[in-house]
């Protein structure tokens, strides 16, 4: 079972290329579009975080009965899949990290920015 997850400001449809290719070579495939991005509701009571957003995650997996996905997670950092594979790590069967950033030993100077205090509020915030 193949789980992608979207980057930042952005939906299940950056994987719309990937459905077919992954189902014809025998995975089930779920994209869910995360809390506050694509069509999701936008509630105003939830954390827009990394960690919250693994969360959901988890809780997602829980209710829809998926055991040890494969988490396929694109943007700078991976972030939610790492979390959710150093929460859960008995609960992920594989984990990749497609174009992230952060990875090597330098931090691109777009990205540096998001080292400041309180980024991933403003960052992860649906509004």
């Amino acid at each position: 079972m193949v789980l992608l997850l979207h980057g930042l400001a952005d939906s299940l449809l950056s994987w719309y290329c990937n459905f077919d290719f992954l189902g014809d070579a025998g995975y089930r495939v779920i994209a869910p579009d995360l809390p506050g991005f694509g069509e999701s509701d936008k509630p105003s009571h939830l954390e827009y975080d990394p960690g919250s957003a693994a969360d959901f995650v988890y809780e997602f997996c829980q209710k829809l009965g998926i055991e040890k996905p494969s988490l396929v997670r694109n943007s700078p950092g991976g972030l939610i899949a790492g979390l959710f594979a150093l929460e859960h790590p008995a609960d992920v069967e594989k984990l990749v990290l497609v174009d992230s950033e952060g990875v090597g030993r330098k931090v691109s100077w777009l990205l540096r920015p998001s080292l400041c205090p309180h980024w991933e509020t403003s960052y992860f915030s649906p509004n």
